[in-house]
């Protein structure tokens, strides 16, 4: 929705998709560390040297590697179209 807008409404609507999507991924990283800080004592039954906190921690993993691609996103801009070329295989 946000590519075909124009001008101004562009870069305003892409300011408020980052902004939202910041919000989500620190959510994410905030509140799925103190998650698996919560339960990292408590084991699961059936593998009792598995911990739950384990078995959360893609949560926060996976917001922080959200922020690190926002501030790429938005420290080196988005993607050209250099990025899409189509490239020929190395010979041997």
């Amino acid at each position: 929705f946000v590519d075909i807008m124009g001008g101004l409404a562009q870069r305003l609507a892409q300011g408020f998709v980052h902004l939202v999507m910041a919000v989500i991924a620190f959510f994410m990283l905030w509140w799925g560390a103190s998650l698996v800080g919560a339960t990292w004592n408590q084991t699961v039954g059936e593998f009792p040297d598995l911990r739950v906190g384990i078995t959360y921690l893609p949560i926060p993993v996976g917001g922080g590697i959200t922020l690190l691609f926002l501030i790429e996103l938005l420290w080196l801009g988005p993607p050209g179209p250099e990025s899409f070329t189509h490239r020929e295989p190395l010979e041997d």
